[in-house]
């Protein structure tokens, strides 16, 4: 007789799992989001500009013939599980299932990130920096120029940047110093805006991180949120079931999605010297 993994142990896993996914997930709220889609692709449409023509009394009126496209993502399937023997499953107290929940989670969480990430290297077509200064409060400056020169929005800007770069940033005067800034960096050695743009600072991870183009380079983007999108086929979805070759139980997560660069001109590479 098969050992069962009670209701209360699933549903009490599967909260512990989304709570810890919504405080995981970094990058979701800074893109575009389409939930629910169906099937393996999915096409964000592209509005192209008009132009405004004078007015002509009497006469028929110009269309500006803007112009309409769609970028096609592909989804991509991903799995976080690990298996529990048949005799460890109800010994399992709250702070075991709580590390596994979390374990799930993060792996979700941060590959979640990466298809964001990956999107943003791939659909780039603009460098700031040639790789041999460190990040600095005039890269940003430039960052902004090139969206501001592109006509996108000033609000939902987004700079995601590494621990190194976070470093170099916060040694210059103007990002601590609050004649400038806010006291948050002073107190907490932390940035969270500045220069219009929300940061996010992305640490070192097995799923790839932020791109290293050579040795002691690095690369962070600076992009709007109506630039980049996340499709969604299926939401992070808690499994547990009993599998037998194992005499264990298989838990863990199933997840579908896929992200894409919407227009390039609402996204910017920063390319710095990672050197100490």
């Amino acid at each position: 007789m098969v050992m069962a993994a009670t209701a209360v142990f699933i549903d009490s896993f599967d909260a512990e799992v989304k709570l810890a996914y919504q405080g995981i997930k970094s990058l979701r709220e800074s893109v575009r989001v389409k939930t629910g889609v169906i099937g393996s692709t999915h096409r964000f449409p592209k509005a192209g500009k008009g132009v405004a023509t004078q007015h002509n009394r009497g006469n028929d009126v110009v269309a500006m013939n803007a112009g309409r496209s769609k970028v096609t993502v592909t989804l991509s399937d991903w799995d976080a599980f690990d298996y529990e023997d048949i005799l460890d499953i109800n010994k399992l107290n709250f702070d075991d299932k709580k590390i596994i929940a979390e374990n799930t989670a993060k792996a979700i969480g941060r590959r979640e990130d990466q298809l964001i990430i990956d999107a943003l290297d791939a659909g780039s077509t603009n460098t700031i920096g040639n790789g041999t200064a460190a990040f600095s409060v005039d890269y940003v400056r430039q960052a902004a120029q090139y969206l501001d020169n592109n006509n996108v929005p000033g609000e939902d800007r987004y700079l995601i940047y590494s621990s190194k770069q976070k470093e170099q940033f916060l040694s210059e005067t103007e990002t601590t110093s609050s004649d400038y800034n806010t006291v948050k960096a002073l107190v907490q050695g932390d940035i969270d805006t500045f220069y219009g743009f929300k940061f996010i600072m992305i640490g070192s991870r097995t799923e790839g991180g932020l791109p290293r183009p050579a040795g002691v380079e690095q690369d962070c983007y600076a992009y709007h949120k109506q630039a980049v999108g996340l499709a969604i086929g299926k939401e992070m979805t808690t499994m547990v079931d009993w599998v037998p070759q194992k005499t264990a139980w298989q838990i863990g997560c199933v997840y579908s999605a896929g992200a894409i660069v919407i227009d390039a001109e609402g996204v910017t590479t920063i390319h710095t010297d990672d050197i100490p």
